[in-house]
């Protein structure tokens, strides 16, 4: 394939042309994965969040009126679980997009 000769002038090649699509592909595909992972992190958050709303709503039924007593989550506890699964998720995510800029921050082994 023939350059024209104002690339040829301005140093811009094929070859560096071509790595440039790649790293704008690459960018893209990570950020797309980082939205992504967003989405689940939140979706996780809420159905950890929920889970533990209802089962202290459980523990209260079953605790009722009557002489024995049911401890429940305690109201940090379920701020904290739920925050926990978003941090961890986002994090996870994190990881898999610096893996697609080619950035290894978690080495795997195998």
């Amino acid at each position: 394939m023939e350059s024209s000769p104002w690339l040829s002038s301005l140093f811009i090649t094929p070859e560096f042309l071509t790595q440039v699509s790649q790293s704008i592909v690459r960018f893209f595909s990570a950020l797309l994965l980082l939205i992504f992972g967003w989405f689940i992190a939140r979706f996780l958050k809420d159905v950890c969040g929920r889970l533990i709303d209802n089962a202290n709503r459980l523990l209260h039924r079953l605790s009722g009126s009557g002489s024995t007593y049911i401890q429940q989550l305690q109201p940090v506890s379920s701020r904290f679980f739920p925050l926990l699964m978003y941090w961890i998720t986002i994090i996870i995510f994190i990881g898999l997009a610096t893996n697609v800029l080619g950035i290894a921050i978690f080495i795997l082994n195998g």
